[in-house]
């Protein structure tokens, strides 16, 4: 008995080095995605910056404006990377709290909307939701802000000019299904079983060369888990995309 005592110790020891060493692999991954990509923004910050420096006095309004407008579209990429980045960190070392409450619906899906309208006018994009008024679950509200900020704000980066993103819900017995559908241009079947997993390479420009490292997807997975619920994607290339996440219903 107790050389089975102490077999069964080293297994656990094992086990627990390897999951230790599985965290170390994958943080170490997910900085080097994170270093990779902030370049691509900040890059781009300082040279159009550098170049509206030094043209100035050679630009009329509508150039000056246009420069403007990439130095901000930049300046949002970087803001969104450096977000998942915070919010991924806190959601590992467990400084985010899990508070459930009583929410209406509604009120985070227009928050959220309003929030990205402003990117989604620039690609001329429809945002609506098909979900009725003075409908409740319980949730984090914090946590179900950034995974509908997090798909909303993909299914735009992934569709063309004049499109449209919608989100809906439907209740299935004991669980309430919430999706956000586009008309993109959609995922190749060989991508959708790594988009959720921090150890692939998930990088994809969007429709107007949209940067992005993935990262969203996997604080949407993180989050939706921790309400004991599962999200899944079903995706045709040319044809878009519908991301659908389940929630217990436990009013």
């Amino acid at each position: 008995m107790i050389i089975s005592g102490v077999g069964y110790l080293l297994l656990l020891q094992e086990e627990k080095e390897l999951q230790i060493k599985q965290l170390l692999d994958d943080k170490d991954k997910f900085f080097s995605i994170i270093a990779h990509d902030l370049r691509g923004p900040f890059n781009g910050i300082i040279g159009l910056s550098e170049l509206l420096l030094e043209n100035d006095n050679q630009l009329n309004n509508k150039e000056t404006n246009e420069f403007i407008q990439l130095i901000n579209q930049s300046s949002k990429s970087a803001f969104s990377l450096l977000d998942n980045l915070l919010t991924w960190a806190q959601s590992q070392t467990g400084s985010i709290q899990f508070t459930p409450k009583k929410l209406e619906i509604n009120s985070i899906i227009d928050k959220t909307i309003h929030l990205l309208a402003n990117i989604a006018k620039t690609k001329n994009i429809n945002i609506r939701s098909e979900i009725e008024a003075k409908q409740f679950m319980v949730g984090d509200k914090n946590m179900l802000e950034t995974v509908f900020r997090n798909l909303i704000s993909n299914a735009i980066k992934f569709t063309n000019t004049n499109g449209e993103v919608i989100v809906s819900m439907i209740k299935e017995k004991d669980r309430m299904v919430f999706s956000v559908q586009d008309n993109g241009i959609g995922i190749p079947a060989g991508k959708i079983a790594n988009l959720f997993a921090i150890n692939k390479r998930n990088t994809t420009s969007g429709t107007n060369d949209e940067t992005g490292t993935g990262l969203g997807l996997m604080l949407c997975k993180d989050f939706i888990e921790k309400h004991g619920g599962q999200i899944w994607v079903k995706s045709q290339p040319g044809k878009g995309s519908v991301f659908s996440f389940s929630i217990p219903d436990n009013l």
